[in-house]
């Protein structure tokens, strides 16, 4: 979707990964109409934590073209 305007990739922070989960995070992604991943490439020690917590777990995206950990939103299709 980088392609067609419509998703940008944050740098890897914490403190947005954990907003975006919450109540308040899902309301506002939902709000405009957004989704997001927890991405980097397969076998990250980054990603190892999110994949084992089922509160993140399905947030997380192996990408095996990943340039580096980070936060990709995107606008739903």
């Amino acid at each position: 979707q980088h392609n067609h305007g419509k998703a940008v990739d944050m740098e890897w922070n914490e403190d947005l990964i954990n907003f975006l989960v919450t109540e308040e995070g899902s309301t506002w992604l939902e709000t405009h109409n957004m989704m997001f991943y927890i991405e980097d490439r397969p076998g990250s020690a980054k990603l190892r934590k999110y994949k084992q917590d089922s509160t993140f777990s399905q947030y997380v995206f192996e990408n095996p073209h990943a340039t580096g950990p980070h936060v990709h939103i995107q606008l739903k299709k």
